[in-house]
């Protein structure tokens, strides 16, 4: 991997439950980790859904070894564009990096 491929700026969120003031259980964003990552292109669809038309794009973040790996519930955050994570690679299970394969949230 080489390390000046790594410039964009990330933030990996997890889900966290906190309680409003009636002591009902709210989901929200946080933020465990920033680091860097390299962008590998993506693709995009649109589809007619009830008479409208919704874009999905996918792509592909490459990062260093994480221990333990991102779970498939958490989420990417790159500017304020957010992706939802669909699948973790360990490349050639050598534990030195990561492909995060996502998919944007529009």
């Amino acid at each position: 991997m080489q390390a000046g491929k790594l410039w964009n700026q990330i933030e990996l969120q997890r889900t966290v439950t906190t309680r409003d003031s009636y002591g009902e259980p709210i989901d929200s964003w946080s933020t465990y980790k920033q680091l860097r990552a390299e962008f590998i292109g993506g693709a995009g669809r649109e589809a007619i859904t009830g008479q409208q038309v919704t874009g999905r794009g996918s792509c592909v973040w490459r990062i260093r070894y994480l221990s333990p790996e991102p779970k498939i519930t958490k989420r990417v955050k790159f500017g304020t564009r957010t992706f939802d994570i669909n699948e973790v690679e360990n490349v050639k299970q050598r534990n030195r990096e990561l492909l995060l394969t996502c998919t944007e949230v529009l």
